[in-house]
């Protein structure tokens, strides 16, 4: 059947890094784009009272794909190393797979980094009263969405982007009639 010398199980294998990482790089953006709205200064004074609200429903959402689609990435990676390690070795694939699956977890050492920002945001440390603003002076819930867009956009463009390698490797492994199989075994073009 033609169809099975188009799409195996190999390949879904091999691409599916390519896929959940511009999935994750597609969400990062969207997060970055919708968000960046709430900091303009236009809005954002209208807005820092509503920002702790939307994160304690948009946090949990954006928790769970962001953690699916990393895991996605590092196990899919993770499996393909381990199943067909030999032929992404012959190919030079295989440090990709690997940077890949490390750069996938690499973003989870930003958590550190932005779990203050979030916090102060869920816990509405920035829509203080007036007399304890002066008491304590502190940031605005805007200025902690700042901070955590900031490193939003550094982990989806040093990460995520440089996670998006075993694609284009794969796009040279598919011309090989190694992964085509099927009855006519001819390489895709």
């Amino acid at each position: 059947m033609a169809s099975g010398a188009f799409f195996t199980p190999k390949k879904a294998l091999l691409l599916a890094p390519f896929v959940s990482s511009t999935c994750s790089l597609l969400f990062a953006w969207d997060q970055n784009l919708f968000l960046t709205i709430f900091t303009s200064p236009e809005l954002s004074d209208r807005v820092n009272p509503v920002l702790p609200g939307y994160w304690r429903v948009f946090f949990p959402r954006g928790l769970a794909q962001v953690v699916s689609l990393l895991g996605a990435t590092t196990w899919t990676s993770v499996a393909a190393l381990v199943c067909h390690g030999a032929l992404l070795q012959r190919k030079g694939a295989w440090p990709w797979y690997v940077a890949t699956a490390a750069l996938a977890v690499g973003h989870l050492v930003f958590v550190p980094f932005v779990a203050p920002a979030i916090k102060y945001i869920l816990d509405d440390e920035g829509g203080m009263s007036k007399e304890r603003k002066l008491a304590e002076p502190g940031s605005r819930n805007v200025d902690m969405q700042e901070r955590w867009l900031w490193f939003n956009r550094k982990t989806s463009l040093n990460l995520e982007l440089n996670s998006q390698q075993p694609g284009k490797v794969l796009l040279d492994i598919s011309r090989s009639t190694e992964i085509v199989g099927g009855a006519t075994n001819l390489p895709i073009r």
